[in-house]
């Protein structure tokens, strides 16, 4: 097992310290930094920082932009910061739109942020007639069968994709879960493509559900909003 190294009287994690460091680096340069500039304003070894760098991207604390090879803060970074400040901000930013939705719809519209291999609901307004099956604020549905997580995991690296689709649980909820991972990779392909996704009755019997990505500022999907019906009241795509 390797060491920890400490550094100083505080015996202060140096790779954390380092780690940490970065993230503050990163942050005061939004549009990103190359290896070579964040090495020298880590005063690192261009190696050392490239290690580092990797191995907090495979954590998705930051990411790498091929088209300008620059390092940027990542989405898990937000994610942790997200909770100093509460899911509840964000649900208090999002309830107008929730709002303008449900009167638009008439239907149920909620507000939901991926945790893990799950989405869990965080807002809500109800539609104007019942709505069976109906999903409520606090539940917490397979990412992969619901229109709001789909619509996330649309936008996820490959390896974080590929990763997910080894690793999760594909347990069928109703008899329409598609369970076929090539498939959902394929209809991944066109949520890219139209910006929206579906579920149809995938994860809660008889009920149907559109959903849409919420970006943060980086272009990063944090969130989603979805409108969902019986199936009598939705068409099926």
């Amino acid at each position: 097992m390797s060491e920890i190294t400490t550094s100083g009287r505080s015996g202060q994690v140096q790779s954390l310290v380092r780690a940490l460091r970065a993230l503050e680096v990163l942050s005061e340069n939004r549009g990103g930094l190359t290896l070579t500039t964040l090495a020298r304003a880590l005063t690192l070894p261009r190696s050392t920082a490239h290690r580092l760098l990797t191995t907090m991207n495979g954590m998705r604390f930051v990411i790498f932009d091929n088209q300008t090879n620059r390092w940027r803060v990542g989405p898990q970074a937000f994610a942790v910061g997200a909770a100093f400040g509460d899911v509840r901000d964000l649900a208090r930013l999002g309830r107008p739109y929730l709002i303008a939705l449900n009167l638009a719809s008439r239907e149920t519209v909620s507000l939901s942020v991926p945790d893990k291999d799950g989405q869990i609901y965080i807002g809500q307004v109800r539609g104007h007639s019942p709505t069976p099956g109906q999903v409520h604020t606090g539940d917490r549905l397979p990412i992969h069968y619901t229109a709001s997580g789909k619509s996330i995991m649309a936008y996820w690296p490959d390896a974080e994709l590929n990763a997910h689709l080894t690793t999760a649980d594909f347990s069928k909820r109703t008899e329409q879960s598609n369970t076929d991972t090539a498939l959902l990779a394929e209809k991944l392909g066109l949520v890219r493509e139209r910006g929206y996704a579906f579920d149809c009755e995938e994860s809660v019997g008889e009920l149907r559900c559109v959903g849409a990505p919420v970006f943060d500022a980086l272009g990063e999907p944090v969130a989603a909003l979805s409108i969902s019906a019986p199936s009598g009241r939705m068409e099926k795509p």
